[in-house]
């Protein structure tokens, strides 16, 4: 489940520092702002939340269960 109103403002926070893009990896920030558990390892995991409000994450097939 992803937190939107979490994602906005950070969003917002990101259009105030000047920054086009964060970039969230399996952690507690990623499990704050959208509930996913995922530990750290050599696949790629993130969730990207840009300055004008979208975001999307990209997860291995593998994980889509989880997601």
């Amino acid at each position: 489940m992803l937190h939107k109103h979490r994602i906005g403002e950070l969003s917002k926070k990101l259009r105030a520092e000047g920054m086009d893009v964060m970039i969230i990896g399996p952690s507690s920030d990623l499990e704050y702002f959208s509930d996913l558990h995922f530990h750290p390892d050599e696949r790629f995991k993130a969730l990207f939340v840009m300055a004008e409000g979208g975001f999307f994450h990209i997860i291995p097939e593998l994980y889509y269960e989880e997601a």
